[in-house]
């Protein structure tokens, strides 16, 4: 596997494999550069957490691992759907499920759900959401 180092204006953000990249970026940089990440801000820290690992549902209320949103669109994405979402901070989310979740809760733009992750999921971002 080849080292893969990403640089923003001048400064190395990351160094790494894609993989190591992917799977653990280290900043919100890195988070949004590489994709397929929501970077979430906490108020005390900013968290990556991936599309594919943020969870949806309706029962529950906002904590630690869960923030209320609303759908902005969902779309199919071949093998599930890609749900955009909106946190009442404004921040953009998405959730990519499966087309066995979505078939098992079907989700409407407009309708408020519970974005949620697991704590080992979350990756803190130096630096914060910026």
């Amino acid at each position: 596997s080849d080292l893969v180092v990403l640089m923003n204006a001048g400064r190395i953000e990351q160094k790494g494999t894609a993989e190591d990249l992917f799977t653990r970026p280290r900043t919100a940089f890195v988070a949004r550069f590489i994709g397929a990440h929501n970077v979430i801000d906490l108020g005390d820290r900013a968290i990556a957490v991936r599309t594919d690992r943020t969870m949806l549902g309706r029962d529950g209320s906002a904590d630690a691992t869960r923030r209320e949103v609303t759908v902005r669109t969902v779309e199919y994405a071949g093998t599930g759907f890609s749900i955009q979402l909106v946190d009442d901070r404004g921040s953009e989310l998405a959730a990519l499920i499966s087309e066995q979740s979505f078939r098992a809760m079907p989700l409407t733009e407009g309708e408020r759900v519970l974005a949620s992750w697991a704590p080992a999921d979350a990756h803190v971002l130096e630096g914060g959401a910026q």
